[in-house]
């Protein structure tokens, strides 16, 4: 297998560090010609060598991880706004984030089911919609995702996801259940292309009690049913390659850790203020992206 950290075309800069031999990686210098088994043209099969910011990665994805624990939300948009800075590749990011996500939502949901019992119904009635979304989102991040449209439209969905946290409040009546179609199709287009399809599901979900503590295991079933419809289409695409599964293990301890300790903050402490200010903070870091795209496109 080979690695490879994505440059501008021309560059001939080395990456290698001695981290790179936990990847696997062998440095190849950047060449337009596609690599064994990758199509011309695309980013499918490319993976960035990540050994220089490993020790960021770790440290993100487990702070990433308390907010989920503490907030109940975060693992993939805190993820996604602070790595895209430092990492290249959107598409392999969005990967080792929903494998990370996956097991979030499985260690949520095997602890939360006995409490709060799962809305199969309301939750089957979005798979189509994940189904259709997913395969789409997937594609326009592995062809688009090193290109500053790919990072105009994170910045977008980022900045917009804030702009909702800090500004509306939830649906307070149910919706139609035709609604399902294009929250499950939506959240399946964000999950593929950025791993960030929480909060179409959310809206939704949430809408559909007057409680919305009621629909948390519902919510994180659905999570969990988006992970891995994500997942299975990297891997029949050959996106999931043995240096992201090594780079997913050393971050494993500290999201679980973390994962655990934000969720016992949570007992113990008001979480809505705390909300507010990472919902600011990802609406800013949307702004911030989306206006670095726009200065390299023009």
């Amino acid at each position: 297998m080979i690695c490879e950290r994505f440059a501008p075309v021309g560059s001939e800069k080395s990456w290698t560090t001695g981290l790179s031999d936990v990847f696997g990686c062998q440095h190849q210098p950047h060449s337009s010609a596609p690599l064994p088994g990758k199509r011309p043209g695309g980013r499918l099969y490319r993976v960035p060598d990540w050994s220089d910011h490993i020790v960021v990665i770790v440290l993100v994805t487990a702070l990433a991880s308390f907010v989920q624990g503490y907030a109940g939300f975060g693992i993939g948009i805190v993820c996604m706004a602070t790595l895209s800075y430092a990492t290249g590749g959107l598409a392999e990011l969005a990967t080792l984030i929903v494998l990370l996500a996956f097991v979030v939502m499985l260690i949520f949901l095997v602890f939360s089911r006995s409490r709060t019992p799962v809305k199969w119904k309301q939750v089957g009635l979005l798979l189509p919609g994940m189904l259709v979304g997913i395969p789409l989102g997937y594609w326009f991040i592995s062809v688009f995702g090193n290109m500053p449209i790919a990072s105009l439209c994170l910045g977008v969905v980022l900045a917009a996801f804030g702009v909702q946290g800090l500004l509306f409040r939830r649906i307070h009546r149910p919706l139609p259940n035709i609604a399902a179609l294009p929250a499950g199709g939506f959240a399946g287009l964000l999950s593929g292309a950025f791993s960030t399809g929480g909060p179409p599901l959310v809206l939704y979900l949430y809408a559909q009690r007057p409680d919305p503590r009621e629909m948390k295991s519902s919510v994180t079933a659905a999570l969990l049913a988006l992970s891995a419809f994500r997942i299975v289409t990297a891997a029949a695409a050959g996106g999931i390659t043995t240096g992201l599964l090594r780079v997913v293990l050393l971050c494993l301890p500290g999201v679980i850790a973390m994962l655990f300790a934000g969720h016992w903050l949570s007992t113990r402490t008001r979480a809505q203020s705390f909300r507010k200010v990472i919902y600011g903070l990802i609406g800013v870091s949307g702004v911030i992206i989306a206006g670095r795209s726009v200065t390299t496109m023009l």
